[in-house]
């Protein structure tokens, strides 16, 4: 795992377990195959927040028209393909 991508996925857990704690999940862990929409702890608005919140702090602009949307339910799917959208 490249530090970039070591890097962004501390940048997503961290922003889900603050979200998790705003909303009032105890007790979850998330990990690489944490599923977001299967927990509960997002929705598609909840996904475009989180990933405007990766472009912006990765200096990233993503262009969805050729990604795979199941990719985009777990940490590990969604910083891989934010990455592979990079030169």
């Amino acid at each position: 795992m490249s530090e970039r991508e070591t890097a962004m996925k501390a940048f997503v857990v961290s922003f889900l377990i603050e979200r998790a704690a705003r909303l009032g999940f105890d007790g979850l862990e998330v990990d690489g195959d944490f599923d977001f929409f299967e927990s509960g702890l997002l929705d598609s608005f909840g996904l475009i927040e989180l990933i405007d919140s990766v472009e912006s702090s990765f200096n990233l602009q993503v262009d969805f028209t050729d990604m795979d949307p199941d990719a985009f339910t777990t940490v590990d799917g969604l910083v891989k393909s934010l990455l592979s959208t990079e030169p």
